[in-house]
């Protein structure tokens, strides 16, 4: 009878570490979607030639962008700390 109550509970509550078993499968899948979805461009830039050329000015591109826009972050908490 103990055996029973075990198992019902174990069925009845269905979690591990504090995680349903629904929680896990979903994590879990957003988990293998993100590999895909990194794997997938990376393997087309590396195999197609011209894909290769602009991945390469879109980084590029996309280092510059990101500079200015770090400095614009810096600017902006300056100004605020000279503000207080």
């Amino acid at each position: 009878m103990k055996r029973y109550i075990k198992i019902k509970f174990l069925l009845q509550n269905n979690k591990i570490g504090g995680k349903t078993m629904a929680d896990i499968a979903k994590n879990l899948f957003k988990a293998i979607a993100g590999i895909i979805l990194i794997l997938i461009p990376v393997w087309v830039a590396i195999t197609y030639p011209g894909w290769q050329q602009a991945t390469l000015d879109l980084i590029q591109g996309s280092i510059i962008i990101g500079v200015i826009l770090i400095g614009l972050l810096v600017l902006v908490l300056g100004l605020t700390g000279l503000k207080e």
